[in-house]
């Protein structure tokens, strides 16, 4: 299966293939594309029009579905993820079905590692009792990850970001309500899990 993923950046680019992977429980093929560059391809500017010009772009990319993921660090009133939901809508009452999960992180997808600490040991190869952060303790995951972080064993962040994700276990994160990680979960099991490979 291929999954086309719009988010933010090298880091999300990192970090959700494997939690994807995790939460339908198969692996899946990616190709990756940032919400910044799309205006550049010719998009409108907004998430909504956004989302609908990369659906357009799956389609032609012949992947089976799209995963779209905002943050919510700087989208205090939750804009993006209704702009998303409402172009998703949008584009099933026009008859056109894709599979589309849709993901919010509060306040980004930083967190979503963050909240399992195992994982962030074990990606990490940090001793078992090395203190990671609860997520209610700060407002700068990013940050407190990026202190754990050795530079001399992960010369780029994002490989120590995707070996995190590939530890993470849903049933771990505690505050995943709170995050958005439960809710991206949920709807790409609903979306996407029952795809043909």
């Amino acid at each position: 299966m291929k999954v086309l993923i719009v988010a933010d950046g090298p880091r999300d680019e990192a970090t959700l293939p494997p939690l994807i992977d995790t939460i339908l429980g198969r692996p899946i093929e990616v190709a990756f594309q940032s919400w910044g560059r799309l205006h550049l391809m010719g998009s409108k500017r907004g998430y909504g029009p956004k989302l609908l010009f990369s659906v357009g772009q799956a389609r032609s990319r012949g992947v089976t579905g799209l995963v779209a993921v905002v943050d919510r660090d700087k989208d205090s009133a939750g804009l993006r993820g209704h702009d998303l939901r409402t172009a998703r809508d949008a584009e099933r009452q026009a008859g056109r079905s894709f599979p589309i999960a849709l993901g919010v992180a509060n306040p980004h997808v930083d967190v979503w590692l963050l909240d399992d600490p195992v994982a962030v040991r074990q990606g990490l190869d940090l001793p078992s009792d090395a203190e990671v952060i609860n997520i209610r303790r700060t407002k700068a995951p990013k940050d407190e990850l990026d202190k754990l972080i050795k530079p001399n064993e992960f010369p780029e962040i994002a490989d120590a970001l995707n070996a995190i994700a590939a530890q993470v276990d849903p049933k771990r994160c505690a505050h995943a309500n709170k995050t958005g990680f439960a809710s991206f979960a949920d709807d790409c099991r609903r979306e996407l899990a029952n795809l043909p490979e």
